[in-house]
């Protein structure tokens, strides 16, 4: 098995595992199911929060509530080696090789130099909508 395909399956099974232990930052994951290439997440999903967590087939995305009209997504994959990140207070965190990304997935230190891959989001009055290319 090829480091990064090790590697990303370990931080896949930590994260599995931290799902079945109740981890206060991956218990919150909501489950979503595509719709007309887009995932709808009730506004009410947030409650106290400003950031969510979506699990969408085999990935999480993370959703970040900018203001009430504007929400960040990103892709969850770290773009140094493909561990799942992770949310924080200031944005995501990488616990493999502690890359850091603002709340809209922008690196703010590395190993990692590239963004995370971000969706286009929009909002109606009920639903936040994240767009699946």
């Amino acid at each position: 098995m090829k480091r990064r395909k090790f590697v990303k399956t370990l931080c896949l099974t930590g994260l599995t595992l931290n799902l079945i232990a109740g981890c206060k930052s991956t218990s919150k994951a909501f489950q979503a199911t595509l719709q007309n290439n887009s995932l709808r997440i009730p506004k009410s999903a947030f409650s106290d929060q400003d950031t969510l967590t979506i699990a969408y087939q085999h990935e999480f995305i993370g959703l970040v509530r900018l203001n009430e009209k504007h929400y960040a997504a990103s892709l969850l994959n770290c773009t140094h080696m493909g561990c799942t990140v992770e949310a924080s207070n200031d944005g995501f965190v990488c616990p493999c090789h502690g890359a850091r990304f603002d709340k809209e997935g922008h690196v703010i230190k590395g190993p990692a130099t590239k963004d995370l891959a971000k969706f286009v989001t929009s909002v109606s009055a009920e639903f936040i909508i994240i767009h699946i290319p």
